[in-house]
């Protein structure tokens, strides 16, 4: 999962958090706690982008 500030004070002080890698097995779902993947909450946007090794993908943009 890559999570990217793209808005805000996270983005415009260049704010990088550090990509992590997860695994799922079946028919598992994966609920990520709000901000438990995030920096510091500053009301920054940031884009979360989880990729499948079958190449399917997800973003969601949000506040924290």
């Amino acid at each position: 999962m890559s999570v990217v500030p793209i808005a805000g004070l996270a983005a415009s002080v260049g704010y990088t958090q550090p990509d992590f890698n997860f695994t799922l097995v079946g028919s598992q779902e994966a609920v990520l706690p709000a901000g438990s993947s995030l920096g510091p909450a500053t009301g920054s946007t940031w884009r979360n982008t989880v990729t499948c090794d079958n190449g399917a993908s997800v973003t969601v943009d949000e506040v924290y």
